[in-house]
C-alpha cells in the first residue's frame, strides 16, 4: 500500500477569465500568492477540482479521456483561445469519486463530452506550469446548497490522504461590477467585514464562552453566511464561493491558513485546510 503526505484542501482564487495567464498587471499578487501556495504543499498524485464554472441538476463527474480546454469567457485577446496546457483526465480518481458518492448516498451523474472550464486551467497553470499528473472535476450543483456541498466534501474526504489535492477554485470576493468601478468607502468597508467573517469562521480558535470552536461548529457558520455583514455585496450570486463550502467539509477540522493578496482593490484570500486533528 502506497503512502502519501496529507494533502490539505484548498480554496483559490482564480482571478478574472485568462487575465493572470495574460500576464495583466492588476493580477501580479495573486500570480504570486499562489505559486507560494503550491511550493508550500505537497506534490499531489492526483487533482480533483471544483470549478464556479461549472454548474449541473446533479453533482457531475467529468469522464472525457479526450478533454481539452473550454474557453468559457469573451472579449479577450486572441491568445487567451489557443493556450496549450494538455490535462490529462484522472480515470482512476474518477472511480474513486464514484464509490464515494454512491457510499455516502450522493446522487451523481457523469459527463462524457465536457471540456476543463477556465477554473480549472487558470489556476493549475499558475501552480502546475509543467504539469504531470492526472486531474478530475466535478460540478457544483445548480442549487447552490451549503449544506449539500459541505456533504459533498465530507463524502470525499477520505481522498487527502490518498495523494490527492482537492481544489476549491472560485473567489472570496466576486463582485464584477464593483471591480471595475471605482469603490467608495461604503463598498470597501462592507467587502472587508466579509472577508473578515470568512477568516474569523477558519482560524477563531474559541466563542464567546471561551469554549473551543469545533468543526461542525465552523460549518454551522459557512452555511449561515447570509448572516454576514457584507455577503450580498461580495456575491451578488453566490457560485464563486460554493466550492469553498466542498473544500471546507473536506478538511479535518475546519481550521485554515489564510493567504490574502490584493485584486483590483479588493482583499481576496486563498484558504490551506491544515493538517492538524
Amino acid at each position: 500500500m502506497e503512502i502519501y503526505d496529507y494533502l490539505p484542501p484548498i480554496f483559490v482564487g482564480h482571478g478574472g477569465g485568462p487575465m493572470p495567464i495574460l500576464g495583466d498587471i492588476k493580477h501580479t499578487d495573486m500570480i504570486k500568492n499562489i505559486k507560494k501556495l503550491a511550493n508550500s504543499i505537497p506534490k499531489p498524485k492526483e487533482i480533483l477540482i471544483i470549478s464556479a464554472h461549472w454548474e449541473e441538476n446533479d453533482f457531475t463527474i467529468l469522464e472525457n479521456p479526450s478533454a481539452d480546454l473550454l474557453y468559457d469567457y469573451y472579449g479577450f485577446p486572441e491568445e487567451a483561445y489557443n493556450l496549450n496546457y494538455p490535462i490529462k483526465n484522472a480515470t482512476n480518481l474518477n472511480k474513486k469519486l464514484y464509490e464515494l458518492l454512491q457510499n455516502h448516498k450522493i446522487p451523481y451523474k457523469i459527463s462524457k463530452d465536457r471540456d476543463f472550464d477556465h477554473g480549472v486551467f487558470i489556476p493549475l497553470m499558475l501552480m502546475y506550469p509543467n504539469l504531470n499528473v492526472p486531474v478530475s472535476q466535478i460540478s457544483l450543483k445548480s442549487d447552490l446548497n451549503p449544506k449539500e456541498h459541505i456533504k459533498l466534501g465530507e463524502a470525499i474526504s477520505q481522498l487527502s490522504n490518498e495523494g490527492v489535492l482537492i481544489m476549491a477554485s472560485g473567489m472570496s470576493f466576486h463582485n464584477i461590477s464593483s471591480f471595475f468601478s471605482k469603490p467608495d468607502n461604503n463598498i470597501l468597508s462592507q467587502a472587508k467585514n466579509f472577508k473578515n467573517y470568512l477568516i474569523d469562521t477558519f482560524t477563531k480558535e474559541k466563542n464567546q464562552k471561551a469554549e473551543l470552536i469545533t468543526k461542525s461548529q465552523r460549518m454551522e457558520l459557512l452555511v449561515n453566511w447570509k448572516q454576514s455583514d457584507g455577503w450580498k455585496l461580495s456575491h451578488p450570486r453566490e457560485e464563486h464561493l460554493v466550492p469553498l463550502f466542498v473544500s471546507a467539509g473536506a478538511s479535518i477540522n475546519g481550521k485554515g491558513i489564510i493567504q490574502e493578496y490584493n485584486l483590483m482593490n479588493f482583499d481576496i484570500i486563498n484558504i490551506i485546510f491544515s493538517e492538524e486533528s
